[in-house]
Parts: C-alpha cells; sequence; structure tokens
C-alpha cells in the first residue's frame, strides 16, 4: 500500500506529520516519520510512496538536496515532493520536475497537510488505474556526515548555486 513519508527532526516537522495523518487523505494512506535522511531514502525500497514531505533542520543535507538525491532514483523520480519553509518554486521544478510543492514560511501544518493532499490528488489523476508499480530499485546511499570533509555534512553533485 503507498504511504505518505514525512521527514524531519524539528517539532514543526512532528505538528506537519499530525496534521497530514488528521486529514486522512482521502484514500487512508499510512503516514511514516522519518527522523533522518537515510530513513527518508531507505523508504524507496520498502513500499510505494506517494509523497514526500521533507522538512529537516540539522540532518547534514538540506531539503533540496534530499529532494535531489530522491530524483536519483527510479522510484522516486516521479513521486510528489512537498518542501515547507520554501518562499517559491523559483527554479525548483527545473532541477526536480513538476512534482514539487512548497509552503512558505512561517509554515502552518494545517496548511502543509493541504497541499499534501492536492498533490497526491494531482498525482493519482497522472497514474493510469490499471498500472502496475514497477518494482523499487535500490535508494541512492547518502555518504555519512562523517566522511564528507566539511561540517555541514555531505555535499551532493548537481547543479552550482542550486538553494533549498
Amino acid at each position: 500500500m503507498p504511504h505518505v513519508v514525512v521527514g524531519g527532526d524539528n517539532p514543526d516537522a512532528y505538528a506537519i506529520c499530525d496534521a497530514i495523518e488528521q486529514k486522512g487523505l482521502g484514500d487512508g494512506l499510512p503516514v511514516v516519520f522519518c527522523t533522518t535522511p537515510h530513513e527518508v531514502v531507505g523508504s524507496l525500497s520498502r513500499a510505494e510512496v506517494a509523497l514526500f514531505v521533507l522538512n529537516f533542520e540539522q540532518a547534514g543535507l538540506t531539503n533540496f538536496e534530499l529532494a535531489c538525491r530522491l530524483r536519483e532514483s527510479p522510484a522516486g523520480a516521479e513521486t510528489p515532493i512537498l518542501l515547507p519553509e520554501v518562499d517559491a518554486l523559483g527554479d525548483l521544478e527545473g532541477t526536480l520536475g513538476k512534482h514539487v510543492g512548497v509552503v512558505a514560511y512561517p509554515v502552518d501544518p494545517e496548511d502543509v497537510a493541504a497541499q499534501a493532499v492536492a498533490l497526491i490528488k494531482a498525482a493519482a489523476l497522472r497514474k493510469p488505474a490499471a498500472a502496475s508499480a514497477p518494482a523499487a530499485a535500490p535508494a541512492p546511499a547518502l555518504p555519512s556526515a562523517a566522511s564528507a570533509g566539511s561540517p555541514g555534512g555531505p555535499v551532493p553533485p548537481g547543479p552550482a548555486g542550486a538553494a533549498g
């Protein structure tokens, strides 16, 4: 069964997870809360993900960098991604694809939940009803913060100057 993955390491992320669970998302999709980027990336190999909501503050990777990692996997290439605390889509669509949503700061968990519902409904309209999901590809590995030579953590390859 598809599920929603909420990733975060702060009180706002917990509130967002609760708001999405309370919304019910129409189809009763389960919500999985992940506290590390590794858990988020690993979720791609466990089951079909209907939506990623990324709200990390201290994870070593920015939410944008994590979203880029998710897009590297065939299983995450078309999965909608919601980025709270981003003021505008800007060039995110050019880098991450069209299935991206943002909620400007300050984040209201109810606004995030409403945007989550909208992204999931839009994704459902794009998928043919009879199409079977392809087998999940292995998720791209995330280097550990200890192996990255910088205090901010690893920096993934990608467009220079991309901000999240």
